[in-house]
């Protein structure tokens, strides 16, 4: 999901009445965000064209952030990013599109996640009762330009000489890389690329199912993402009893056959 994408999604979940049921309440505990019935009608207020001043403005954006550090609700992180959607846009289109994708290096896809996982983890991370705008914009800058040092100072990845290391003792076979698309292949027939992409994050990464649905799609509503959890937990479930299958009958194959 390109970037553009996930904006649009993410407005649209605050158009539901879920979002605006878990507005509400706020209203009662934060003066800024009282004259407002629901979270579209906030994000008018702090668009560049708003006729509210930048005090205004700055109290409604620490109230935000006071509502995302004392709730696990996506909303207030869905407010956020839309409310700084320009900044965000800006800071991925400077970190451009990467010439070649090597192992190791981003693709455009990880920089767009780099740049809005760098905002949330900005946004819950700062504490803050003024100048909340620059804050968050000197803090997700400052993340990405760390980031993008430590990426450029990391080792190209070594290029053998074929020729030379034809007995390299630690490559994969031809049948190991057979075996290791067929897995991909099922993994993909059985859910597609979200699940390959899931299954990867979570068996070979270690990244919780949980972590790696509200990571790639903070867009979704609690509920969604339960949904979302439930749909992938089945489906990876059946697609490692499918390959348990399969491996069971390969072992008994070679028994049978030694």
């Amino acid at each position: 999901m390109t970037l553009a994408d996930t904006f649009v999604e993410i407005r649209k979940s605050l158009s539901h009445r879920s979002a605006v049921r878990t507005f509400l309440p706020s209203t009662l505990r934060h003066r800024a965000l009282a004259p407002y019935d629901a979270p579209l009608g906030v994000l008018a207020v702090l668009a560049p064209s708003s006729p509210l001043t930048v005090e205004e403005r700055d109290a409604i954006l620490v109230a935000l952030l006071d509502e995302l550090h004392s709730s696990k609700d996506t909303l207030w992180r869905s407010i956020l990013l839309l409310a700084f959607e320009p900044l965000i846009v800006r800071v991925r289109a400077r970190l451009g599109q990467p010439k070649v994708v090597r192992f190791g290096r981003s693709t455009g896809e990880d920089l767009d996640q780099r740049v809005l996982l760098g905002f949330l983890e900005a946004a819950h991370a700062i504490r803050v009762t003024s100048h909340a705008a620059r804050m968050l914009r000197l803090s997700l800058e400052r993340k990405i330009s760390n980031e993008q040092r430590i990426e450029r100072a990391a080792p190209e990845p070594a290029e053998f000489d074929d020729d030379k290391y034809w007995a390299d003792p630690l490559a994969v076979s031809t049948r190991e890389q057979a075996a290791a698309c067929e897995v991909v292949r099922i993994i993909e027939a059985e859910g597609g690329a979200d699940l390959r992409e899931m299954m990867l994050a979570t068996r070979a990464n270690r990244e919780s199912l949980r972590a790696y649905v509200a990571r790639t799609h903070p867009e979704l509503t609690p509920r969604e993402q339960s949904s979302l959890y439930r749909r992938l937990a089945d489906a990876a479930t059946k697609v490692e009893r499918k390959l348990r299958t399969r491996a069971r009958r390969e072992q008994r194959r070679l028994v049978s056959a030694a």
